[in-house]
């Protein structure tokens, strides 16, 4: 019951900001400010509507939709509820949700395991760990996919698969369908967990009912063919990124935990002592060797997942849970061996062991969090420069800022046009745009930033101003005073300074 208060505290109170937000909870405002429009049919980064989404996976995720319809109904701002309000409800289900697999893995000591569950699911730390798809990031839809959807879909496939009730394979098929909308990462997610869950919960029998639990993974590889051509489009602008399961091993186990991680999985099989569980176990901890973990088969994933989502494949299975496992059923082997003193032992290493992790876990300040009772989550100079950029900018206009001004802006319901969001952004639309388009506009960006380019480039740079229509220039302040003079003969006045930002602003015409 602690842990029900405990997570909603901490999911409120942790700050991680998170430049992708222009993404996120941009949709949501562009859905507010656009009713008028179809739905996911167009790109909400860039603010003119003319251009297709920017991922084709974009049209299956239906959550930053739930926060629109929330901020239409209730008339508050969407980055208030993707920030504050939703994932702070949501965080009531974290534990609750691992409770529920605690049941079924260790249904005697299941509190104490919910509890270890969710130490393991903070503890590993970096941008892509498990943790930072917990509570500190449970403002995103992928973070509610990991920390709730996933042990969701297990225990609700093992639960119709053993008892065979129509209402678990309706809760089934219900959280299949919304883990899709929460992430398009759950069309090869939810497809490979439910698998794993059918063969490791397999015995005789349940041959009918285990073909019935794989059947709601028809949706999301729906979904998938349905967006499958547009992700081959794309496959040039993730061409650079490696598909290494080594790789993938240490970003999403932690570089700290991962052998700890693998350890646990390894010897879960062996610490269970019930004939079918033990099996349960060995079964899905092979087959998430051999699917996930596997050299061989990640880079054939990395063909339908795309090189930059693949090593989300490792989200498949309920690895905290089975930490959480391993760590109560060592502990039982000890105080079975050696008495207390040997569990004294034991959980004096356990505490030594998150004493020496605490520091680098996902919610520690040195991974970037911090506290504060400030509803939104954002880098707040940068925010405050975002506002007052649409403010300044003249109607039926672009903005030019650094990516660090231009990444906030999406995320207003009343916004204006960018030529440029950041790198990454601009290489993904990059295939929607003329020849040259993408590298124009990024260069554009880093002119403004700061970053050095040759006289005749840049006078070349600026002279493309007009092709965006730019309004208003945002450029750091040591960049604003070696630009000043070329922007002024192009009719670019600097008209204020705001939070180390200069703003320059299009003369209208006599």
């Amino acid at each position: 019951m602690a842990l029900i208060f405990i997570a909603p505290a901490i999911t409120y109170s942790s700050h991680r900001p998170n430049i992708d937000d222009a993404v996120y909870v941009g949709t949501a405002a562009d859905a507010v400010a656009h009713p008028e429009l179809p739905v996911l049919s167009h790109d909400a980064l860039y603010g003119d509507q003319k251009l297709p989404l920017m991922l084709p996976s974009y049209a299956v995720e239906s959550y930053e939709l739930f926060v629109a319809f929330l901020a239409r109904l209730f008339g508050a701002q969407p980055i208030l509820l993707a920030h504050a309000v939703i994932p702070t409800a949501l965080a009531v289900l974290v534990p609750i949700a691992w409770a529920s697999l605690m049941r079924i893995l260790v249904p005697r000591h299941w509190a104490a395991a919910t509890a270890v569950a969710l130490l393991a699911l903070v503890i590993s730390a970096g941008s892509r760990g498990f943790g930072y798809f917990a509570f500190g990031g449970l403002f995103v839809g992928k973070s509610v996919l990991v920390s709730i959807g996933v042990p969701l879909l297990y225990t609700y496939a093992w639960k119709f698969e053993e008892r065979g009730v129509l209402s678990d394979w309706v809760i089934l098929a219900a959280i299949t369908i919304g883990c899709v909308g929460l992430s398009s990462s759950a069309i090869f997610i939810v497809p490979m967990a439910l698998t794993m869950a059918v063969l490791s919960g397999w015995h005789k029998g349940v041959a009918r009912r285990a073909a019935l639990t794989l059947l709601p993974a028809l949706y999301p590889l729906a979904c998938g063919l349905s967006i499958a051509h547009g992700v081959r489009v794309l496959e040039g602008a993730f061409a650079y990124l490696p598909a290494r399961a080594h790789l993938a091993l240490t970003m999403v186990f932690g570089a700290r935990t991962e052998n700890a991680f693998l350890l646990a999985l390894l010897a879960a099989p062996f610490l269970e002592r019930g004939g079918r569980l033990r099996r349960r176990l060995l079964i899905l901890v092979l087959v998430y060797f051999l699917a996930s973990l596997n050299p061989f088969t990640f880079k054939l994933l990395s063909r339908f997942t795309t090189r930059e989502a693949v090593w989300r494949v490792l989200w498949c299975a309920p690895v905290a849970g089975i930490v959480a496992m391993v760590t109560l059923g060592g502990l039982q082997a000890v105080a079975e061996r050696w008495g207390k003193r040997g569990i004294m032992i034991a959980a004096v290493l356990l505490l030594c062991a998150l004493r020496y992790l605490a520091p680098y876990s996902s919610l520690a300040p040195s991974n970037g969090d911090s506290y504060s009772l400030n509803p939104l989550k954002v880098v707040a100079p940068n925010y405050s420069v975002a506002r007052d950029a649409i403010a300044a900018t003249p109607a039926k206009s672009s903005v030019l800022a650094p990516e660090n001004v231009a990444g906030w802006i999406p995320t207003f319901v009343h916004r204006v046009p960018l030529v440029s969001v950041r790198e990454i952004y601009d290489t993904e639309m990059g295939v929607h745009l003329a020849p040259d388009g993408a590298r124009m506009r990024r260069e554009l960006r880093e002119l403004v930033s700061g970053m050095e380019f040759p006289q005749k480039e840049r006078e070349a740079l600026l002279n493309m101003l007009p092709s965006y229509s730019v309004g208003l220039i945002i450029a750091t302040e040591a960049t604003a005073d070696q630009l000043e003079q070329a922007l002024l003969t192009r009719g670019y006045s600097r008209i204020r300074k705001v939070a180390g930002y200069a703003f320059f602003c299009r003369i209208p015409e006599q």
